[in-house]
């Protein structure tokens, strides 16, 4: 079976988008932390403000706004323009590619060379709706854009990745589920020391 195509620097972006993107117990960890820092800017700004008039909000919002516009600048304007910028100098990253998936390997071959890797030597994948991503390292991972393949193919691929049992990110273990509990009991803790402490006398 073989895929054929060529990447865009929007597959890359898209695809870096995706490497970072948070698996769900890191996702709810996230969320609980950001209750409890809302929470606790809260506690601190409605006495403020009911001691010193509505005049002091500006001393507590104009930092997360400098804070926010600069992550939608980073996101939205930074990155989109570094990796086209890089996809343009070079060559190799949009050369035209084929991908061949047999039952004991996966070959990945363009006009600079090829890479060959049975399927023991991938270490996890990951995916959305747009996107398949098998990893060679945790930092390393080849890019196929589901696009470019035929539905059978999307899950003849994922069935010799099951088959192998190579892991796939992003799905609950009982391991994810151990670190997920350990941390929220963490923030749990301390957020009822932090109350403690400020809890008047």
């Amino acid at each position: 079976m073989k895929i054929n195509g060529q990447l865009t620097w929007q597959d890359y972006l898209h695809a870096q988008q995706l490497h970072t993107q948070r698996v769900w117990w890191q996702q709810v960890i996230w969320y609980i932390a950001l209750v409890a820092l809302v929470a606790g800017f809260l506690s601190d700004l409605i006495p403020d403000v009911a001691a010193n008039g509505i005049t002091v909000i500006w001393d507590y919002i104009w930092l997360p706004i400098v804070i926010a516009v600069a992550l939608l600048l980073f996101y939205y304007v930074f990155l989109p323009c570094s990796m086209r910028q890089l996809y343009e100098r070079e060559p190799k990253m949009g050369a035209p590619f084929e991908y061949e998936i047999t039952p004991g390997s996966f070959l990945a071959t363009n006009q600079y060379g090829n890479l060959d890797r049975p399927w023991a030597d991938i270490l996890k994948w990951k995916q959305n709706k747009d996107f398949l991503l098998l990893y060679l390292s945790e930092a390393q991972y080849i890019i196929i854009p589901k696009r470019l393949c035929m539905p059978e193919q999307v899950v003849a691929l994922q069935t010799h990745l099951e088959e192998n049992h190579v892991r796939q990110d992003g799905v609950i273990t009982r391991r994810s589920i151990i670190v997920a509990t350990v941390i929220v009991v963490c923030l749990a803790v301390g957020a009822i020391i932090y109350v403690i402490t400020l809890k008047p006398a």
